[in-house]
């Protein structure tokens, strides 16, 4: 089911015979009482090695008649839910809290001396690595929800007691996932969270869900519950929360949905099935109404048998982030075999099979993990003007229209001496995070970019360098924001562009579209491994200051170089790491010729991760393809700056015969 893909809900949960009860010789697993109910504090296997702590509100009663699990706010204890439910005047009702991970700030850093530290929720901590192999936050606190439901269901004491599921905001979004993706849960209350979700990209970056919007929005997420009871309490509160950001964390903020928003959306629901509901005659599944759960208690309500319930939420939280950390680790562990049985079918018996294997690899990394934009391009009406001129060289500003208020501007070179006629090698040339493309031009500062479009054209290469998204900061991040929801991200737009760009080469006289390349310097360098993958124009690709092992740079949080401790909170891609790593994204320019640059001391990573990635496509070119010519490394003493010595060799001896 595609929901449960992008909610990550991806790993099998563990056989449950039954929570057990949290308690040794010190301590008893009675936390609390009233007159009417006893609270266990409980834990329960869900995947893995990772078992789910909670609270269990048992009523002293008898047997229960119904089973609700309660799912609370991020920013919310179960200690805090229980010391309302035990208020309930409904008596029969056994009651399951499972602990959610809070959006409380910590410090954290890999384990190796002076490593970079991030101070980010607990909440984003746990999302950035997941999100990129595949699973997500949310995924693994409605697996917490699901592994509860696999326990009623096959326990004959329980199995016949309807399930009621229900949340306040994180907790509610929970309750109203995992109702839309399992019919054994038969009646569900959402609280504060029911809404039209076309901001969500302004919501906590925990919330983010690849590709939401292209398909389920709220009102399709409840048509899935139907026609099983839904009941929406959207308390109206103004006050809007700006998310803590710490130190690298992402921009959110959380407000309580508007009831307008709210009736709009309901009604979108009910549109949805109407006529099924009528011939149904269950018009009323779905019912706004005010619930008044998860209200403030009252205090003394609940008598406390552990001393300190703060300090016991806050260590249980402690023990929940290191575990669920522990998960996510062990997948990325996994990750290398994942990729290899994923890209099983590419076929290296010739360069033509191999060729055609590659076409399934291309359509879905475009797809699936970068994005694709199907609109109609508009005309290139470009706008140019002269911008430089050199005793060999002469440039020009070149502006071209991509989509209804969306442009590309860049810088193209040409050498004075060309003749008419003549077709001459041509570089798109890309520059890096935060740097502008007139740096690109000799002189300019920051000096590691070697001034290489500008030499290339004085050696008689025609150059063109487009200026991409990734400045501003914040700006772009929002960007990618925007993006992901609706399946997308940053390089969905650059991949537009760059097809401009090289529908607007094929217009200019001199260029030789059978030797177009792409340079790609730091995140120019992460281009030239996602766009020349899926625009099989560029005939020839250096990749400079980026390559390595991509699954440890964004996933691990023990390699000092991960991207997990950086403000690059944008970078994440879903599911990525077990489907492509820089090897496999190689693996999809091959044959064409694939050049390396690494510098020794680049902070970017580690020469012994790089060259871990780097054998495997060697492997490719050398082993399996028997094209070791067209594969190369620069390994040169150096920081993070391009070396433009062997891959101008590089480029010479292809592009210049």
């Amino acid at each position: 089911m595609e929901l449960r893909r992008i909610l990550g809900i991806v790993d099998d949960r563990v056989p449950l015979e039954a929570p057990e009860k949290i308690e040794n010789l010190a301590r008893s697993g009675l936390v609390a009482e009233t007159a009417d109910y006893s609270v266990f504090a409980i834990r329960w296997p869900v995947f893995g090695d990772y078992t789910a702590e909670g609270l269990l509100v048992e009523p002293k009663s008898g047997s229960p008649t119904t089973i609700e699990i309660l799912i609370p706010d991020a920013d919310q204890t179960p200690e805090f839910i229980a010391d309302i439910v035990c208020r309930d005047p409904e008596k029969n009702v056994r009651k399951l809290i499972p602990a959610t991970v809070s959006r409380t700030l910590n410090e954290f850093s890999a384990p190796y001396p002076k490593s970079r530290k991030a101070i980010l929720t607990n909440r984003e901590y746990l999302y950035r690595p997941a999100f990129e192999l595949g699973r997500h936050l949310i995924g693994y606190e409605i697996q917490q929800v699901l592994a509860l439901v696999d326990w009623i269901r096959n326990d004959p004491t329980n199995a016949k007691c309807p399930i009621r599921v229900g949340g306040v905001r994180d907790g509610g979004m929970i309750a109203f996932y995992a109702a839309a993706v399992d019919l054994r849960i038969d009646f569900t209350t959402v609280v504060g969270y029911f809404d039209n979700r076309n901001n969500c990209w302004e919501e906590p970056i925990d919330r983010n869900v690849f590709g939401r919007l292209e398909r389920f929005g709220d009102a399709q997420i409840a048509a899935m519950i139907f026609p099983r009871p839904l009941e929406i309490d959207s308390p109206q509160i103004e006050k809007v929360t700006e998310i803590s950001r710490g130190k690298g964390g992402a921009i959110g903020k959380l407000a309580w949905p508007k009831l307008e928003s709210v009736e709009k959306e309901a009604k979108a629901a009910r549109d949805l099935v109407e006529p099924l509901a009528e011939s149904l005659d269950c018009k009323n599944w779905l019912k706004l109404s005010d619930v008044r759960l998860f209200r403030q208690p009252n205090e003394g309500v609940v008598d406390w048998k552990i001393e300190n319930p703060k300090k016991n939420a806050e260590e249980r939280e402690r023990r929940m982030v290191a575990a669920l950390d522990k998960h996510t680790q062990n997948i990325l562990q996994q990750s290398p075999l994942l990729r290899k049985q994923f890209t099983s079918r590419l076929d290296t018996s010739s360069l033509e099979n191999y060729e055609k294997s590659t076409k399934f690899y291309k359509e879905y990394f475009e797809n699936e993990i970068i994005g694709k934009f199907d609109k109609a391009f508009l005309p290139l009406n470009i706008r140019s003007r002269k911008a430089y001129e050199a005793e060999d060289i002469v440039g020009y500003e070149i502006v071209m229209d991509v989509y209804p208020g969306i442009f590309s501007y860049g810088l193209l070179f040409l050498p004075k001496n060309l003749k008419t006629g003549e077709k001459y090698p041509t570089v798109v040339v890309q520059h890096g995070r935060n740097t502008r493309i007139e740096q690109l031009v000799e002189g300019a500062e920051p000096q590691r970019l070697e001034g290489i479009l500008t030499r290339l054209a004085r050696k008689g290469y025609v150059t063109f360098a487009p200026q991409h998204l990734y400045m501003l900061e914040d700006t772009h991040r929002q960007i990618q924001r925007k993006a992901y929801p609706l399946k997308k991200t940053c390089f969905a737009l650059m991949i537009s562009m760059h097809r401009q760009v090289v529908r607007y080469l094929k217009t200019l006289p001199n260029v030789d579209m059978d030797r177009l390349a792409f340079y790609g310097h730091s995140y120019g360098g992460k281009s030239a491994m996602r766009i020349p993958p899926v625009i099989d124009d560029y005939k020839l690709v250096v990749t400079s200051g980026d390559f390595g092992r991509y699954d440890i740079k964004m996933a691990s949080t023990f390699y000092p170089c991960s991207f997990v401790f950086t403000e690059e909170y944008e970078m994440y891609e879903f599911d990525l790491a077990t489907k492509y790593n820089y090897s496999d994204m190689a693996s999809l320019i091959a044959p064409r010729p694939f050049f390396v640059e690494r510098g020794n001391f680049d902070v970017v990573g580690w020469d012994e991760e790089v060259g871990y990635e780097y054998g495997k496509v060697l492997h490719l070119y050398q082993a399996l393809l028997d094209i070791p010519d067209r594969v190369g490394i620069d390994w040169f003493k150096g920081p993070h700056r391009v070396n433009a010595v062997k891959s101008f060799e590089f480029l010479d001896r292809w592009l210049k015969p």
